[in-house]
């Protein structure tokens, strides 16, 4: 499904839902990684902010709209509040008519980028805020000062990584994109994580 068109004499470009992300958005990764397989494939993009839509069509377009558009770029990348990306796609482009058939069919531009951009997430959610909350999770489960100082203060953050991986997989737990972040339940498998962190500290 196209989302909407914009031309300007006999420019028009073309965007759609799946070629747009934002913060709260529900295009999660899939949109992410179309985005960011739209960008690679152009040879040249223009810029604008969404306020510089608006008027298009009317007497009052601004003229940096109007230029961006004479400059007949494959793409033109908009920017808007909360972390808004979007792509519109010339609609002379040799890409986008194959784009859009294919969007039409499947959600998925490029496999491999959407794995690439989903383990990017994850990581990213990793050091936002999974390594916290676990931490947090598993000390709710034990009594014991110096393991929480250890836990809190000396474990290396490689290592409980690696054990909330395969505590993951042990518990057939694992982590989805949730909007357009990365989320997973840590209390799932805070009791696999602290049996395997309790056998690292005691062979400290």
């Amino acid at each position: 499904m196209t989302d909407q068109s914009y031309t300007i004499g006999d420019i028009t470009y073309i965007g759609h839902e799946l070629l747009c992300y934002s913060d709260y958005s529900n295009g999660g990764s899939l949109a992410r990684s179309n985005v960011r397989v739209i960008r690679r494939e152009a040879e040249s993009a223009g810029e604008l902010s969404y306020g510089k839509l608006s008027d298009i069509g009317t007497d009052y377009c601004e003229d940096v709209t109007k230029a961006v558009f004479a400059a007949k770029p494959d793409i033109i990348v908009l920017h808007g509040g909360y972390g808004t990306i979007a792509v519109l796609m010339r609609s002379d482009w040799e890409h986008t008519e194959d784009t859009l058939r294919t969007l039409s069919d499947y959600p998925v531009l490029d496999e491999d980028d959407l794995n690439d951009v989903e383990t990017e997430m994850e990581r990213e959610a990793w050091d936002d805020w999974i390594e916290s909350d676990l931490k947090t999770a598993v000390l709710k489960l034990v009594d014991n000062d110096a393991f929480d100082d250890w836990l809190t203060y000396d474990a290396d953050s490689d290592m409980i990584r690696v054990i909330y991986i395969e505590s993951c997989e042990s518990c057939s737990e694992y982590g989805h994109v949730d909007g357009d972040a990365w989320w997973i339940d840590v209390d799932k498998v805070a009791a696999s994580v602290l049996e395997s962190l309790m056998i690292k500290w005691k062979a400290i």
